[in-house]
């Protein structure tokens, strides 16, 4: 937690933004190891370093001795031989160094990781930071160093939604209160602002869920697993009144409703994600209480999931798909459902959303998209492949 808002606080202060640097970032190795061994420290950055993104850096082909590694971070290039401290043949090539930070160790793997939180201010687009991984590795020479080769990271743009048409209500936990600004780690979060521009903020209800600047896989998420009535929801909008939706949901750690919509303060006419025990993500069309039609996915979703909806407006019109992949288990109906009036007055509800043992457990939310309309099977694919890669989740999406 110290690292990470230690992190935050240097990134926010450097001065190297290039206003100019419209793309997503980009790490680019250099050429030269740091020491001169036949198989030195490979660094990688294996998520895209956007705005408000968390960026995984992983340092690989670690010996088999290594007793810890760290990672360099720079503002600078630098050429720092290590001869006369007992490592011939080793240079440091990052310059003006403000951060020397322990990363995870991977005995398993040889590996090494850690999460670079990147605050989501846009004075730092275009800022360019120089990283090098160093071993601990006693017995490779006095020092008891490895170097590996330096690399440039250069903070981009987060990546531009790539479909907006009929986008009513975007919640995204790199941006909370819509301001660029983050919440402070484990406080409550009263309201969720709404990104799409047409304002459906989402409050308590009646208690604030918690704010995670470090979730699962080090991305930011909406913490709904400390209280039994911490959802947030909307008030009832025409926008919402429409009959064929699309919906899209991040999230982790799920035993509970994800996301709802209905008429206020009933079950009627609702649409509904949730993650059954394992967790199988479900989709619903819920007429009323005891009247539904259901498709759970047939994979457990372990990790974060990715969760895709499609909804028309007859009760059997539902898709579901977990990581891209559809479900193949059929679905279930109970009682008598019907199809979606061509017009009711609903509100949106995020996290727990009832007192059922399905539906008031646990959840981590990264980010949740509702569009009202059935996306094509392109366009969907297009959103899936951006989330995926966003959050680093394997998915079957081409291009993810």
């Amino acid at each position: 937690m110290l690292a990470a808002m230690t992190i935050r606080r240097v990134l926010s202060t450097l001065l190297l933004a290039s206003p100019c640097f419209a793309q997503s970032g980009t790490f680019e190795p250099r050429s030269l190891p740091g020491c001169p061994d036949p198989s030195p420290p490979q660094l990688g950055v294996a998520t895209t370093p956007d705005l408000g993104a968390v960026a995984r850096v992983e340092a690989s082909a670690l010996p088999a001795s290594t007793a810890g590694t760290w990672l360099l971070l720079g503002t600078q290039t630098a050429e720092l031989p290590l001869d006369a401290v007992g490592a011939p043949g080793c240079r440091v090539y990052v310059g003006g160094v403000v951060l020397d930070l322990a990363m995870s160790p991977n005995a398993t793997s040889g590996t090494a990781a850690l999460d670079l939180p990147i605050p989501n201010s846009q004075a730092l687009i275009g800022a360019e930071l120089e990283l090098q991984a160093v071993a601990l590795t006693p017995s490779t020479n006095a020092a008891g160093l490895s170097l590996g080769h330096s690399g440039q990271l250069t903070i981009g743009r987060r990546t531009p939604l790539p479909v907006t048409a009929g986008l009513v209500a975007h919640y995204d936990a790199t941006d909370p209160l819509g301001d660029g600004s983050l919440p402070e780690d484990g406080s409550e979060l009263t309201t969720w602002h709404d990104v799409s521009g047409l304002q459906h903020h989402a409050r308590a209800l009646p208690r604030a869920p918690f704010y995670r600047r470090s979730g699962p896989g080090g991305h930011p998420a909406v913490d709904f697993s400390r209280r039994g009535d911490d959802g947030l929801t909307t008030g009832p909008s025409a926008a919402f009144d429409d009959t064929d939706w699309t919906v899209f949901v991040v999230g982790a750690d799920a035993s509970t409703a994800l996301f709802s919509m209905s008429e206020p303060g009933t079950i009627n006419h609702e649409v509904l994600l949730m993650a059954r025990s394992g967790p199988r993500l479900s989709a619903q069309h819920h007429t009323r209480h005891g009247n539904w039609f259901e498709v759970t996915h047939q994979d457990v979703s372990a990790g974060p999931f990715l969760q895709e909806a499609v909804f028309g407006q007859s009760p059997t019109a539902v898709a579901n798909f977990a990581e891209g992949s559809p479900s193949t288990t059929g679905g279930r109906t109970v009682g008598s459902p019907t199809s979606y009036p061509n017009a009711v007055i609903r509100a949106l509800t995020l996290g727990r959303r009832g007192d059922s043992r399905y539906e008031n457990g646990a959840a981590k939310l990264h980010e949740v998209l509702l569009y009202d309309r059935v996306l094509t099977r392109s366009e969907r694919d297009q959103v899936g492949a951006h989330l995926a890669i966003k959050y680093g989740i394997p998915t079957a999406y081409p291009g993810s």
